[in-house]
């Protein structure tokens, strides 16, 4: 039923003017997905399937996310100051001041996250 689903966004593709090349990466994209999720590789993906899947993929944005942090946080103090940014990262340097939401100078891993997250919902 997913691969449906993902196979149906890529034959859509087309229809909302994206080129042959482009629904080829999309399809081999969702295809490659699609084969990672599919554990016992009968050709369906489980609930469970799917659900391992996402969890693995969560637990690794997790640990790349608080590596990330951990390299920005030069002083280890659980926390990114705007020179730290600066040195590490230029677009967070940029956006600096949205990504600190309560304004006391300093980014934790919460507001970075939540930034993240708002950065990825529109």
């Amino acid at each position: 039923m997913i691969k449906t689903f993902c196979v149906a966004l890529a034959i859509a593709a087309p229809l909302a003017g994206v080129n042959a090349q482009t629904t080829d990466a999309t399809k081999a994209y969702i295809d490659a997905g699609f084969a990672a999720m599919d554990i016992n590789k009968d050709g369906n993906v489980t609930r469970a399937e799917f659900g391992a899947f996402m969890r693995t993929r969560l637990d690794r944005q997790a640990a790349e996310f608080d590596a990330a942090f951990k390299q920005l946080d030069s002083n280890a103090d659980g926390k990114i100051t705007q020179a730290e940014a600066s040195a590490g990262n230029a677009l967070l340097a940029a956006h600096f001041a949205e990504v600190d939401a309560n304004h006391d100078g300093s980014i934790s891993k919460e507001e970075l996250r939540s930034a993240m997250l708002a950065a990825q919902a529109r």
